[in-house]
Formats: structure tokens, sequence, C-alpha cells
């Protein structure tokens, strides 16, 4: 399993400016959109526990469960878990290359 693209909570300026500059994406309408493909596993359970810490008060966060989600799955195209979803784009597949993990 790969990381698709690194993760990084600071403060909400940070975390504004890490999500605009990502893969040249720019967003100029707050909150974000995010969604993660779980499988109730501990990794899961442990990525989703820290984006919902890091993540800004007006973002939204909904967990799916792979098992209950097949075909939203398979339109966003997710092959692993965990996969995060940010605005519509996967971030991060699998295990992530970040700290916390």
């Amino acid at each position: 399993m790969r990381a698709a693209a690194s993760l990084h909570f600071g403060t909400a300026a940070e975390t504004k400016f890490n999500f605009r500059k990502t893969k040249g994406f720019v967003s100029k309408v707050l909150p974000h959109r995010m969604e993660v493909f779980s499988a109730n596993c501990p990794l899961c359970n442990k990525i989703v526990d820290e984006i919902e810490a890091g993540k800004c008060a007006g973002c939204q966060l909904i967990v799916y469960n792979l098992s209950e989600s097949l075909e939203l799955a398979r339109n966003y195209g997710v092959r692993v878990v965990p996969t995060v979803i940010v605005d519509g784009e996967i971030k991060i597949e699998g295990r992530p290359d970040i700290p916390f993990v």
C-alpha cells in the first residue's frame, strides 16, 4: 500500500494553505468535505481519529464502512482501506506516510 499524498495538520491557516497547494488544487471555498472509507480496523480507526482531531471546525468528515458502501467505493475508485478523499479527490490510500501511524 502506498500513500497518495501526505496530510499535515497545523494551525487553521497552515491547514488552509496546505490543502490549497496540494496537487495544484486551489480552493476558494471552505469548508472541505473529507470522506474516509474504513473497515473498522485499528489503522482505519487511528486515521479517522487523527483527521477528526485535526480538521477545521467547518470541515465535514464522513466515514463510510466499506462493506456497507461498496457501490460508492467503486464510484470513487477505492482499492484499499483506509482511503481518504478530500473534496472528491483521493489523497491517501492505505498506510499513509505520516508520523502518527
